[in-house]
């Protein structure tokens, strides 16, 4: 238990590093004052808040401190979310806008600023190139905000490259809502179903734009094969082992029962 709350924090942390490392890297060549500088100002206040509650987390002598850590590190960013979002409507024109609205959406995707991130995003910023780069972060969060920001741009915006990364995006953040537990039994197949449409447009129309190490085309084919063979309502492949007594069983044998499948092991 102890060493998952560390990873957890290590991870959040880690995530909160990355964003300055990238404010950081994006200002070097601008002047030391205006939008820039302050962004780049705002970010690194996020993380040093962070950074302090890692800090007191390494210092930590019970459980519970050490819990209370680790959610305290995950509520930071929301509780800068607003500074995020009076930022990027008060430099809409500027390029650091965008960098704003983008890590409310990757970083704060729950807190109610998200969805007015979103809205500014849809209205200001669609035809912006470097929404190929946004579009990968927001599946983290597979949040109706994302999906809403992703349509927006897959319908508006013109440039290839853009498209075949959100429309790639898009079809990853609709499988993720049916695998989130939050939508209803009816719901599922209907997003399921919108899943696969945009797994197939990735495919037909985009196979060749670049997503990561591999191209779109790949990537969209194999999630596409899981989808239908794995998603959620599907029936379940056939399992066959044996149990701890030596004797052969199928999964097929308890169909029409509930089973608990327990996988698990030695590290």
């Amino acid at each position: 238990m102890h060493r998952m709350r560390w990873t957890a924090l290590l991870l959040l942390a880690w995530w909160s590093a990355a964003w300055a490392d990238e404010a950081k890297d994006k200002s070097k060549s601008e002047a030391p004052a205006g939008p820039a500088a302050e962004y780049r100002a705002l970010v690194q206040e996020t993380q040093k808040a962070q950074q302090d509650i890692v800090k007191a987390y390494r210092a930590a002598k019970t459980d519970e401190e050490r819990d209370k850590l680790v959610a305290d590190h995950s509520k930071v960013p929301a509780t800068f979310a607003g500074r995020f979002l009076q930022f990027a409507a008060k430099n809409a024109k500027e390029p650091q806008a965008l960098d704003a609205l983008t890590w409310i959406l990757t970083n704060a995707s729950k807190a109610p600023e998200a969805d007015k991130a979103a809205d500014l995003v849809v209205s200001g910023h669609l035809d912006n190139p470097r929404l190929a780069a946004l579009a990968p972060s927001l599946v983290r969060g597979a949040t109706p905000a994302a999906v809403k920001v992703l349509r927006a741009v897959l319908d508006k915006n013109s440039d290839k490259e853009v498209q075949g990364q959100v429309c790639l995006a898009l079809a990853q953040c609709l499988k993720a809502q049916t695998e989130s537990g939050t939508l209803k039994a009816a719901e599922v197949a209907t997003v399921s179903k919108e899943a696969e449409g945009f797994y197939e447009r990735a495919v037909k129309e985009y196979a060749a734009v670049k997503a990561g190490r591999e191209n779109v085309g790949t990537t969209a084919t194999k999630e596409l094969a899981e989808l239908r063979k794995f998603g959620i309502g599907k029936t379940a492949p056939e399992i066959a082992a044996e149990d701890i007594d030596g004797k052969p069983f199928k999964l097929s044998d308890y169909k029409g029962k509930v089973v608990l499948l327990d996988f698990w092991g030695h590290w």
